[in-house]
């Protein structure tokens, strides 16, 4: 469904915004436009944030100085479709200014749709390339204009050829340790019984090797699968 945001254009631009506002100074490239309501921009009754003008064009592009693409979030989820026709989502999320329509569904409908809102004046072939004309510049700056076939003889090795560093840099960054200057690595005073207790691990590791040895720790390893509360 539509989720709604209530609060104030003030707590907006503290919070929420915050983020976009940063982003778009550090020359973000690309945005993606949410389906939420969000009455203190647009009173509009249950129009999504992606397909509002007021927010694409007024907050994004106005306020935020944004001139990058602005994509759509799925036109298929329930956000839209259930308020707006395929067709008709795709053409308002276009006026509303944005560049790019993710999954609008019935995508000869929107085709249609579009041209008739360019027939009606609603839309102009001159704003429909300008937003072509942004995505293929945008192509370009990542080099998809000179097509080059990708060699996959041993792809898969070479994508993954820095993955176990990577991993190593994650797990060291992702462990914080809790200790006092004048304890030893591990914050355990002697004297107390330890016990390493890992679930999943094939076999000990590094931790529990030190463990073991600085402070005669019992080391139990278990499977994937470990029954827990039965004795």
């Amino acid at each position: 469904d539509l989720p709604v945001i209530n609060k104030s254009r003030t707590q907006l631009d503290n919070l929420e915004l915050y983020p976009f506002n940063e982003m778009i100074k550090a020359g973000v490239g690309a945005i993606m436009t949410a389906h939420l309501w969000i009455p203190a921009i647009d009173t509009t009754t249950n129009l999504p944030s992606s397909l509002s003008y007021k927010n694409v064009t007024g907050i994004l592009r106005n306020d935020l100085h944004f001139q990058g693409i602005s994509f759509t979030d799925a036109l298929e989820m329930q956000g839209v479709a259930k308020y707006f026709p395929k067709g008709d989502a795709s053409v308002m999320s276009l006026i509303a200014g944005n560049d790019m329509l993710c999954l609008p569904g019935d995508i000869p409908g929107s085709i249609a749709k579009v041209k008739e809102a360019i027939k009606d004046g609603r839309l102009s072939w001159d704003n429909i390339n300008a937003k072509v004309k942004k995505v293929l510049l945008a192509k370009y700056h990542l080099g998809l204009n000179k097509t080059e076939p990708i060699q996959t003889e041993g792809l898969l090795n070479d994508l993954n050829a820095q993955t176990n560093a990577i991993r190593a840099i994650v797990s060291a960054n992702a462990l914080t340790l809790l200790h006092k200057q004048n304890e030893s690595v591990f914050p355990i005073s002697a004297g107390k019984k330890v016990a390493y207790i890992s679930i999943g691990a094939p076999a000990e590791n590094t931790i529990s090797a030190k463990l073991k040895t600085g402070y005669t720790a019992d080391v139990y390893l278990f499977g994937n699968k470990v029954q827990i509360g039965k004795q």
